[in-house]
């Protein structure tokens, strides 16, 4: 994935990258890399982080446009 472009103002940065559709690749990373999650409290933990860091964002005026379940 790369930067195509991007723009700047003094309130906000844009990025706009290439778009990938490629969900084999994903499916295929998450197989490589990752483990299954079998345990409900590890899994508690994991989304609990992704919310903390997302909200981080949040409170800095960041938008992640593209989250994924």
């Amino acid at each position: 994935m790369s930067i195509i472009e991007y723009t700047e103002s003094k309130d906000e940065i844009i990025l706009f990258m290439d778009y990938c559709n490629d969900a084999k690749y994903f499916e295929i990373m998450l197989e490589e890399k990752h483990k299954e999650i079998k345990d409900e409290n590890e899994l508690r933990m994991h989304v609990q982080d992704i919310f903390v860091g997302l909200k981080y964002l949040h409170d800095r005026n960041i938008i992640h446009a593209d989250m994924k379940p």
